[in-house]
C-alpha cells in the first residue's frame, strides 16, 4: 500500500509541475506573440536548470540535494545528484534511461520529453555533482 501512496503522491506532484510547466510555456508563447522577448529558450542547448527546476527539483531538491519538498514520502528517498560517488557510477546513458524509463518510485519521462530535452537534463545533473 505504501509503495501506490508514493505513486500516487508522485503523480499529483508531477501533474502540477506540468501544469505549471503548461502555464509558463503559454506565458512565453504570448509573450512571444505580443513582440515581447522571451529569454528563457523552451529547448536550452546546454543544461537545463530551469527544466530541473519545473520538472525534478520537486523531489530532487532545488540543488539536487535528494530533498526536495516530496522527498519524505518516499523510501528510498531521491537521488542526491549532487554525491560525487553517485555521479561517478552513472554513465550519462543510464541517466538518459533512468529519466527516459523512470526508476524505482521515479515516473518515466520519456513521453513527455524530447531526446535534446533529457540531454540537457542530464548534463545540468553533471554540473550538480561538481
Amino acid at each position: 500500500m505504501k509503495r501506490v501512496a508514493q505513486t500516487l503522491l508522485a503523480a499529483g506532484l508531477i501533474g502540477t509541475a506540468g501544469f505549471a510547466t503548461a502555464a509558463n510555456l503559454t506565458a512565453q508563447g504570448q509573450a512571444a506573440h505580443q513582440g515581447e522577448s522571451i529569454t528563457t529558450a523552451l529547448v536550452p542547448n546546454g543544461p537545463s536548470p530551469d527544466m530541473f527546476a519545473n520538472m525534478c527539483a520537486m523531489c530532487h531538491g532545488v540543488e539536487g540535494k535528494g530533498d526536495g519538498m516530496a522527498a519524505a514520502a518516499f523510501d528510498p528517498k531521491p537521488t542526491n545528484f549532487a554525491d560525487t560517488e553517485y555521479q561517478a557510477s552513472k554513465t550519462d546513458d543510464e541517466l538518459v534511461q533512468a529519466i527516459s524509463e523512470g526508476t524505482g518510485s521515479m515516473p518515466a519521462f520519456g513521453q513527455q520529453l524530447s531526446a535534446e530535452e533529457i540531454q540537457s537534463l542530464v548534463a545540468y545533473i553533471r554540473e550538480l555533482g561538481q
